[in-house]
């Protein structure tokens, strides 16, 4: 019976083997680089969907004619968004929590290396990774879409990349926003910096 089954497939039993043993080769190869590459795609993907939900409660305070709040927690690794129908954050009681969003396993608000600029080169990155108008971790989009106070930035990178672990810059992530409202996503780029027309280490 088993003579009938391999010479309905075409393998023979010797085949079979050679063909299993350089699969279970190419996953032994495969496997370890996927696992080094993952920190990447997640810091890629999280700053990507930062980007995106500032760029969306930005719309939003636009188009309601009110600011909307993106509130940091550096300690929980998360962020969350408010409707702030009047305008005033002083009046808790109005402010309406849309979402909380996590950022995903093994990556970090921070940065990766004491010392490092900051996307426009206004001095070092902050441990917790969060650049505000005035400090603080509130982030105000206005009826106009402009942000409240001058220029901020938020610095992303994976968990295993902190201070005094191993170094991966091509895996260090930066989301800056302008006075005006522009948002950009920044990846780290010692090669960029021009710290004479403000231009910090990212591209």
């Amino acid at each position: 019976m088993f003579k009938k089954l391999t010479d309905k497939s075409g393998f023979s039993l010797f085949e079979l083997i050679v063909t299993l043993s350089i699969f279970g080769v190419m996953m032994a190869i495969a496997i370890p680089s996927f696992l080094s590459y993952r920190p990447l795609m997640r810091v890629n993907s999280a700053a990507r969907e930062l980007s995106s939900n500032m760029q969306w409660a930005r719309m939003k305070a636009v188009s309601e004619n009110n600011n909307f709040v993106i509130q940091f927690n550096s300690a929980n690794n998360s962020f969350s968004i408010y409707d702030d129908d009047d305008s005033d954050w002083t009046t808790t009681g109005d402010n309406t929590l849309l979402w909380t969003v996590t950022l995903p396993d093994g990556i970090k608000f921070g940065r990766a290396l004491a010392g490092v600029n900051r996307t426009s080169c206004g001095g070092t990155i902050a441990t917790d990774g969060i650049h505000l108008p005035g400090g603080g971790t509130r982030l105000t989009f206005q009826a106009k879409g402009t942000i409240s106070g001058t220029g901020a930035s938020i610095y992303l990178i994976p968990t295993i990349d902190d201070e005094n672990n191993a170094q991966r810059t091509d895996r260090w992530r930066a989301i800056s926003m302008s006075l005006g409202g522009r948002i950009k996503i920044w990846k780290y780029d010692t090669t960029a910096v021009d710290c004479g027309n403000s231009q910090g280490p990212w591209s």
